[in-house]
């Protein structure tokens, strides 16, 4: 499975959204948006590009793939479910999730990660810090993180960057961003897009604004 074919199926289904203003959710802006809820409402498309994240390390032999939240838990049991076929031998499924400010392995995962090396899987590397979260408490578990797989690796995201091995993506391409104070797009007006991202609490704290300059 090569980028364009990734590609090709976030188009076709409408999650990949170019040509527009958003507000990602680090508060940045941005003119495209990669919108997962589409892709994880349709389980024959993810079970194909988990496939292609099967395939870039199915010569690693990982014993576990790990994913962030209840999303991560989608990718990386389908995923899991590739490389077992791949690798002829049961490979786990674990996931993390938020306890405070942190992620967390329950008591029964967190065993089951000791002396193990795990895969990392994510739908979308932004700056890589959740990634790195999830690969931090496999690693407080005393697991071995082998490695990163990623659907879209938009920012640039690298092995120095995250101090992990082995960030590996089936698509490579930056979008652009920039911080409000010097977006483009805002001031050219282009409005911003409520249906994605932070949208709506932008406009509505754009409107308040405007209001307050009135007075």
């Amino acid at each position: 499975m090569n980028s364009e074919e990734v590609r090709a199926i976030f188009r076709d289904i409408g999650a990949a959204i170019e040509g527009t203003h958003v507000v990602y959710e680090t508060e940045e802006h941005g003119s495209a948006y990669i919108d997962m809820k589409k892709i994880y409402a349709r389980p024959r498309k993810v079970r194909v590009l988990c496939g292609g994240l099967a395939r870039l390390y199915a010569d690693e032999w990982p014993d576990i793939v790990v994913g962030p939240g209840a999303s991560g838990a989608i990718l990386a049991m389908f995923t899991a479910l590739h490389l077992s076929r791949m690798v002829r031998n049961e490979v786990a499924v674990v996931y993390s999730e938020m306890s405070g400010d942190e992620f967390v392995l329950s008591d029964e995962y967190d065993k089951l990660v000791h002396n193990r090396r795990v895969l990392v899987v994510a739908d979308v590397l932004t700056t890589g810090a959740t990634a790195k979260r999830t690969a931090n408490v496999v690693e407080r578990c005393g697991g071995t993180v082998m490695g990163v797989a990623a659907l879209w690796n938009r920012g640039g995201v690298n092995e120095s960057r995250i101090g992990l091995p082995m960030v590996r993506s089936l698509v490579n391409i930056r979008l652009d961003s920039w911080n409000e104070a010097s977006c483009p797009l805002c001031e050219q007006g282009i409005p911003m897009n409520p249906d994605v991202g932070l949208g709506v609490a932008f406009i509505a704290r754009t409107r308040e604004k405007f209001r307050h300059k009135r007075k």
